[in-house]
């Protein structure tokens, strides 16, 4: 009996090797980063800046322009971040600020013109903000497509939580993200299995090396970030 690749290739004409290439086809696009993907490689890349002395005097508010160029920068964090996430999907690139996004995973390959500026993939979108109107960034990610949305802001300081503003205006925030997502979801539903990551800063004071947890559009209840040794 013959095997349907030789069927194929005696009746159709089909070599071996473009049906291992429909194959690698059908296969590519299948691994998908969710949120547990992201925050491992994360944890991963910031354990080796708290175990560089140069990385770990960098602090959010000691200097705010050296701090976005830290996190965003190529070659820097979340450059690495995406590094680590390789594996899962080989064909990842890192891009900045573009079409105002802050910083893009993206793979597979060019739907036309080169390095990936116009790819097939969209596999993460980051935008990271370090002032309190993080509405704006979260309008820009809900209007962009792609299966892991990630947004990376900072609580106030402990030490300035001085009044109830201040001490409930993260719970308050994320409520508000997550009704704005329901509002434009009403208008025109986005896929289901889309994830919102909300990566959050904090600091027992403006000089002291920054925490995180995290929380979703399923589960607004921040969590810390364990952080190993």
């Amino acid at each position: 009996m013959r095997y349907l690749p030789d069927l194929l290739k005696i009746r159709f004409g089909i070599s071996n090797q473009k049906l291992n290439h429909k194959k690698l086809i059908e296969n590519m696009g299948k691994n998908k980063i969710d949120h547990k993907h992201f925050i491992d490689a994360f944890i991963k890349e910031w354990n080796k800046i708290l175990k560089d002395p140069n990385d770990k005097k960098l602090v959010p508010y000691s200097n705010q322009q050296e701090w976005t160029k830290f996190i965003l920068d190529k070659n820097r964090f979340l450059n690495k971040v995406m590094h680590s996430l390789k594996s899962l999907v080989p064909s990842l690139e890192y891009k900045r600020e573009y079409y105002t996004v802050d910083a893009l995973y993206v793979g597979r390959e060019n739907l036309f013109n080169k390095n990936l500026w116009y790819p097939s993939e969209v596999h993460v979108l980051i935008e990271h903000e370090m002032g309190e109107k993080i509405e704006e960034e979260m309008w820009k990610l809900i209007h962009w497509r792609s299966p892991l949305k990630i947004l990376m802001f900072y609580d106030w300081a402990e030490s300035k939580k001085s009044t109830n503003n201040r001490k409930f205006w993260l719970n308050k925030k994320l409520e508000y993200l997550s009704s704005m997502l329901d509002k434009v979801d009403s208008f025109y539903a986005e896929n289901k299995k889309t994830e919102y990551l909300f990566i959050i800063g904090n600091q027992k004071t403006e000089r002291s090396i920054v925490n995180w947890s995290w929380a979703s559009n399923q589960s607004l209840q921040p969590k810390p970030i364990e952080i190993g040794g």
